[in-house]
């Protein structure tokens, strides 16, 4: 309950938000969506076909974080810099894979944590206090729910199955806040 009153009261308390307010920000259909709030108290939202929205203050900025793909399931996260990573299900492609794009300050680069073939449709992120992307997701091969994070390469992230019990591992969400590691 606390939960739901901060959220109501930070969107009343903002100034460029004073209220509910309801706006288009773009019309491209029926698309997964995160939500993060950066830290001037400005949405940004990771949807579709990997596009990237930012509020500047006074109109709607966005991006393609990846092009040529269809995304599953997004979520995004903010790095300490305010940059945004989403991490997302890249399909159609061979693989139907599992990737992670970044955003370094001048480009969006893009990463494949599991080079597996369907793996990540239901995919959450969350980013650590030294920088690092950790990722929940629902493998689609196996029916089971699994974790794995950033090291200091590209590829090949190390993973874990956390439960491999029935199906399951759809909808996944990682919450945390000043952890280290795992």
């Amino acid at each position: 309950m606390k939960i739901k009153l901060f959220i109501l009261l930070f969107f009343l308390t903002t100034p460029v938000f004073a209220g509910w307010r309801i706006a288009t920000v773009d019309s491209i259909g029926n698309v997964s969506t995160s939500l993060a709030i950066d830290t001037s108290g400005y949405p940004r939202i990771a949807y579709g076909d990997l596009k990237y929205a930012k509020w500047t203050g006074s109109a709607w900025s966005i991006a393609t974080a990846a092009a040529d793909i269809m995304a599953g399931r997004v979520s995004l996260a903010l790095d300490s810099s305010g940059y945004p990573r989403i991490s997302y299900y890249a399909w159609p492609t061979t693989n139907r894979d599992l990737k992670c794009a970044k955003w370094n300050g001048s480009s969006w680069v893009s990463q494949t944590p599991q080079p597996l073939n369907d793996v990540g449709t239901d995919s959450s992120l969350a980013i650590d206090a030294n920088g690092k992307s950790h990722i929940s997701y629902y493998d689609d091969t196996n029916g089971d729910l699994k974790y794995t994070k950033e090291e200091n390469t590209n590829t090949n992230w190390p993973t874990q199955t956390v439960d491999s019990i029935g199906n399951v591992g759809r909808y996944t969400e990682m919450v945390g806040k000043n952890w280290t590691d795992f």
